[in-house]
């Protein structure tokens, strides 16, 4: 009799055993195909992905702010240029016209140039985020990217804002979350039975997207535009002197009145050999992307005495 009465408690705790373990692989199964729980699930996982081409248009954003006024800077210093065509003083300062031919000019073209500059500039912010990030999750490592950001843009300057335009779209994976799922055993107050079962991202799908980006630019490339006006008088003008003297004092004459509508423009004229070497600095572009201090534009005439 006590034999029976301990066979059937027995056999009451493995049926109750039983049941409970029915009930937790039921509710797995039915958690992980559930519908609702997918749609969730993939919500969350699209939003992040939102939140990743969001950051990136941001970044790229920020940095054509400070690559614009690098590439100003540059552009100053190239004399408005991206190459030089007719020549150097030292090396350095380009040529507008000719040294053997003074009348034959090379005034640049300051806005594709820019472009031009601004494109290797932003060329270094594309490379610094176009890395594949991955994240490392004991030992995989997962590329949370679907392809690297090698997007180029096409640059437009226009009402002081500058337009960048991608000319190829980003690839960014829609990712499933990491999880750690701990299943426990009955009774298992110690954690011997436990499983632990692990789940790695994995890419559930493909956002694509053009990072586009517009910034304020408080730049007027247009000052190029009027420079070379007066170089072009310069050289109509100032080369027919004899005297030297009166050469320069037309030469500073001329610059003087081109940077008048320049609000706080300032022009620093030396003479060599012939040579006419100009610095515009423009202190009322003064920024924090230059680190204080203002842009320079650096040109230089040949304006020998004519026979």
């Amino acid at each position: 009799m006590k034999r029976a009465q301990i066979f059937d408690i027995s056999m009451i705790f493995v049926v109750i055993g039983a049941m409970v373990a029915v009930l937790l692989v039921v509710t797995t199964i039915a958690t992980d195909i559930s519908p609702w729980y997918s749609i969730g699930q993939r919500a969350f996982e699209i939003q992040d992905t939102y939140a990743e081409a969001d950051y990136m248009t941001s970044f790229m954003a920020s940095g054509a702010r400070w690559a614009s006024w690098k590439a100003i800077s540059e552009l100053g210093l190239t004399g408005g240029f991206y190459q030089y065509p007719c020549g150097t003083v030292d090396g350095i300062t380009p040529f507008w016209n000719k040294r053997d031919e003074p009348r034959t000019l090379c005034f640049p073209n300051a806005y594709e140039n820019f472009y031009a500059l601004l494109g290797d500039e932003m060329d270094k912010y594309i490379e610094l985020y176009g890395r594949p990030r991955s994240i490392r999750v004991g030992e995989y490592e997962v590329d949370v990217r679907g392809k690297p950001f090698t997007s180029p843009y096409e640059f437009l300057v226009q009402d002081n804002r500058l337009l960048g335009i991608a000319t190829g779209p980003v690839f960014i994976n829609i990712l499933t979350p990491f999880q750690r799922l701990y299943e426990y055993a009955p009774l298992d107050l110690f954690g011997f039975w436990t499983i632990t079962t692990t789940y790695h991202p994995v890419a559930t799908g493909l956002y694509v997207f053009r990072p586009d980006i517009e910034v304020p630019f408080e730049y007027d490339l247009r000052i190029y535009k009027t420079l070379a006006a007066a170089a072009q008088d310069m050289v109509i003008e100032c080369t027919d002197l004899v005297e030297p003297d009166a050469t320069k004092a037309c030469v500073q004459n001329k610059i003087q009145e081109a940077i008048a509508g320049e609000k706080n423009a300032q022009a620093d004229v030396v003479s060599r050999d012939d040579n006419y070497v100009f610095t515009i600095t423009q202190e009322d572009q003064k920024t924090v992307y230059l680190d204080d201090k203002p842009p320079v534009i650096k040109f230089a005439l040949a304006l020998p005495p004519t026979d």
